[in-house]
């Protein structure tokens, strides 16, 4: 028989899973005897005021009006399609690697290994210019730090600069 599988026993269910309506014994439901009008529930035939509805919150229409007036040109975040723009031909699997080993397949802002997120790292360009492809301006993050990269820009440009310069001194 494998490891951790067995067979539940009556004696086991009921010491495990106790009273299965959450009542203590001796106690009497607060509804036991009533018909559903009288306790607040619903009486039989009742018809719910969402039934044929879709069930969420908001409809496929709004879903769909929100999602336009977010995209593209009109999203906070946009870039002037900046991420449309091509890599050069230097950005390949083996310069990225070689990034990664540099900075011994660690994220350099909070200094989690590979090995740990289950997935290589993101090698983010300092100056977010896809071109500048200087090593220098390269740097290994995780990925939930890459993310954090996406807004504050002139924040991470700065930090991600002293940073370099400080293990260049190093």
């Amino acid at each position: 028989m494998p490891v951790g599988v067995y067979i539940r026993t009556p004696e086991m269910k009921k010491k495990r899973m106790g009273n299965t309506w959450g009542f203590k014994k001796g106690c009497i439901p607060f509804n036991k005897g009533l018909s559903g009008s009288e306790w607040g529930g619903f009486e039989k035939g009742y018809t719910p005021w969402n039934k044929d509805k879709e069930i969420g919150p908001h409809s496929e229409e709004w879903r769909k009006k929100i999602s336009e007036s977010n995209s593209g040109e009109k999203h906070w975040n946009w870039q002037n399609g900046k991420s449309f723009e091509p890599y050069p031909l230097g950005w390949t699997k083996t310069f990225k690697e070689q990034i990664r080993r540099r900075d011994e397949y660690k994220c350099q802002n909070c200094g989690v290994p590979e090995t740990e997120t289950g997935r290589k790292s993101d090698v983010h360009h300092i100056d977010y210019i896809k071109e500048n492809l200087n090593p220098i301006n390269l740097i290994s993050l995780c990925k939930k730090c890459h993310g954090r990269t996406y807004t504050n820009r002139h924040h991470w440009i700065k930090y991600y600069q002293e940073l370099i310069s400080r293990y260049q001194a190093a």
